[in-house]
């Protein structure tokens, strides 16, 4: 049975986690933590109100990404009722692969042999960008596998990512079931994220994503669909989806 809050809120800090904070160098990871060695939890209404983080799931993986057990609990909020997201320290003993040492920096050579092999481009949506402005990501999330030395310059296992894919993969991620809980590798392995050419899910749901950019002389293409969409009513996506019905009907 899951515990409460309260169990979370009076329950002693191990000394393996007070010893993992005492290494902390991240002024965000210190934030999160600090709060909730003095509280028990934190919240993200806790992370914006009081030290104007908005996004606080980024904030609680600055800190699960150095090491520090977090997991999330569901509570209902004292301002609005609803329901939101609670962190608590997780029992020491579910750190695996590697995890208590922190994540480190991607090595720079794997993103230079990365555009070297499949070009200066966006490994999900495709579109190619000077490589000052692609990141460097695990296929499979780090929170999954951890600093597994087997993947150290497998370069399988990474991708290179724009900072809009960079950014929706993570959003998926955080919001997973696999990544929250089962961390099962195979279950990331099939996902549009790790494998977007040849996927079965998108983090655990079924469903199908088709990235499109349009740029330069395509724009002019994009400006019709945005102007019919408006049209009738209904966003750009639907107007494309109902093209490709007409299309393949």
């Amino acid at each position: 049975m899951e515990e409460s809050l309260d169990y979370y809120i009076n329950r002693e800090i191990p000394n393996e986690i007070e010893e993992l904070i005492k290494q902390l160098k991240s002024k965000r990871a210190l934030i999160v933590v600090n709060h909730i060695k003095e509280h028990g939890y934190v919240t993200n209404e806790d992370l914006l109100d009081v030290y104007g983080y908005g996004h606080g799931p980024r904030a609680v993986k600055d800190a699960k990404d150095r090491g520090i057990p977090i997991k999330t609990l569901s509570i209902k909020s004292p301002k609005t009722g609803r329901t939101i997201a609670a962190y608590v320290f997780d029992d020491i003993t579910k750190i695996r692969n590697g995890i208590l040492e922190g994540r480190k920096p991607l090595d720079k050579r794997i993103k230079e042999e990365l555009s070297e092999i499949h070009g200066e481009k966006c490994y999900i949506c495709t579109e190619p960008y000077e490589i000052r402005y692609l990141q460097a990501d695990h296929k499979i999330p780090y929170d999954v596998v951890g600093e597994n030395s087997s993947y150290e310059y497998e370069l399988d296992k990474y991708m290179l990512l724009c900072r809009s894919c960079n950014r929706a993969k993570s959003w998926s991620c955080e919001y997973c079931e696999n990544f929250l809980n089962s961390k099962d590798e195979n279950i990331c392995k099939s996902c549009y994220w790790a494998s977007p050419d040849s996927y079965n899910h998108i983090a655990m749901k079924n469903e199908k994503r088709l990235e499109l950019v349009f740029s330069d002389n395509e724009i002019a293409v994009y400006e019709i669909f945005a102007y019919q969409a408006k049209r009738n009513n209904i966003s750009i996506p639907e107007l494309i989806k109902e093209i490709l019905k007409r299309s393949v009907e």
